[in-house]
């Protein structure tokens, strides 16, 4: 919707998916990688309300990533304050990282394994 907007990986669910088996597809088709979804966060509405993001917490085992160049231009790995202060960031990125924020709290400050 916004090329060249830094964003989380993922994209919209394809009919007959879910959203648990649309992220594990997304994140194949653009980064090479697989995961498992582990918890559904919260949703965001965004694009004026037209659509849905789902946020979810997934099991990766770090493997290196293989971005497909026709969906992504660019990765970075990236702390919470570091995507904040990113130039070009999607609006939406800050509702993501209020989340993020919020698992981080719920594990007493921990990051995620």
């Amino acid at each position: 919707m916004l090329g060249g907007a830094w964003c989380f990986p993922g994209g919209h669910v394809e009919p007959g998916e879910n959203s648990r088996r649309a992220i594990v597809r997304e994140l194949r088709e653009e980064l090479g990688i697989e995961v498992v979804p582990g918890r559904r966060l919260e949703a965001v509405r965004v694009g004026g309300g037209r659509y849905v993001l789902a946020v979810w917490l997934i099991e990766f085992d770090g493997s290196p990533l293989h971005p497909n160049p026709a969906e992504v231009a660019d990765t970075a790995w990236r702390t919470i304050q570091e995507i904040r202060v990113q130039p070009g960031g999607l609006p939406s990125n800050e509702s993501v990282l209020r989340m993020l924020e919020g698992v981080r709290a719920s594990r007493g400050g921990r990051p995620s394994p």
